[in-house]
């Protein structure tokens, strides 16, 4: 049994019994290590071959992709609870086109949402807002240069005419 275990006979723990090679030297069979690294290499020369065919094919171009145009839209949503503001969210970075995107589930709802306007428009953004029964008020467009790490809300004041739902009257009742 000790035998066995230290691999001294022909059985499922012991050493594989090696096959000579058809041509009759006795030649013994590389070293896994070795056979790894030369599929390895054999690995490493097709994906340059193909990546330098391939950028051969396309041209220039393929070395500098075009830039991404990106806007940032600030956005006030109105009619909508925080559950519809997840849910408006959620559509916002499925959206295809859209980079970034940030909704405050407080009211008021501000939303910011930075977009490339290659692939998309301020018109869909505003369409899967609106999808969720919700209305979109455009506060403030700008230009971007790259996409920040965390999307900041802005604040801004509300377009003039819209009130929130709840807003209170201010108390004008005297008191006795």
């Amino acid at each position: 049994m000790i035998d066995r275990c230290l691999g001294n006979g022909p059985h499922a723990c012991g050493p594989r019994p090696v096959k000579p090679p058809a041509g009759g030297a006795d030649v013994p069979p590389a070293p896994r290590a070795v056979r790894r690294a030369a599929r390895a290499l054999i690995c490493l020369v097709a994906l340059s071959c193909l990546s330098l065919a391939g950028a051969a094919a396309a041209g220039p171009q393929a070395k500098h992709p075009p830039a991404r145009k990106l806007e940032r839209a600030d956005l006030l949503v109105i009619g909508a609870c925080p559950l519809c503001c997840k849910r408006i969210l959620w559509k916002l970075r499925h959206c295809p086109g859209v980079v970034a995107a940030e909704i405050s589930i407080r009211s008021p709802h501000f939303a910011a949402v930075i977009y490339d306007q290659r692939k998309t428009s301020l018109s869909r953004v505003i369409a899967q807002i609106t999808a969720e029964k919700a209305q979109a008020v455009t506060v403030e467009e700008s230009a971007v240069r790259s996409v920040p790490a965390r999307l900041e809300l802005k604040a801004a004041a509300p377009p003039s005419g819209i009130h929130y739902a709840d807003e209170r009257a201010p108390n004008t009742a005297s008191a006795p």
